[in-house]
């Protein structure tokens, strides 16, 4: 057996390479759209597909007192969470009451 040449093999993994480019307009800037590295887990209260609803949302639960933000964009959703935590077991702890702000809070873990 001939065995193909380094050459062959570019090409060839070149015609099969998939490249995704984001084709949506944004006005966002990036640093609205990172979340805050030091806290790595979020306890989420909603998800929205328009920035204007998840502005709203995300004031709205802190003029209650929240430390609230818009954490990143997924899938389309811009992410807003009532609060965050440096360790999973904190915002295990703060989850129950989270749930109070919104019945179907979860925890988000930032990647």
């Amino acid at each position: 057996l001939k065995k193909p040449s380094i050459k062959k093999t570019i090409k060839k993994e070149e015609r099969n390479k998939v490249t995704i480019i984001n084709t949506e307009k944004s006005s966002v800037p990036i640093k609205e759209t990172q979340a805050d590295i030091t806290n790595s887990y979020h306890i989420i209260g909603g998800a929205f597909i328009d920035k204007s609803n998840a502005d709203r949302y995300k004031n709205r639960l802190a003029s209650e007192g929240n430390k609230s933000s818009i954490i990143g964009r997924f899938d389309k959703l811009y992410i807003v969470s009532i609060s965050s935590y440096s360790s999973l077991d904190d915002a295990n702890s703060s989850l129950k009451e989270a749930r109070t702000i919104s019945s179907n809070a979860w925890i988000f873990k930032w990647p």
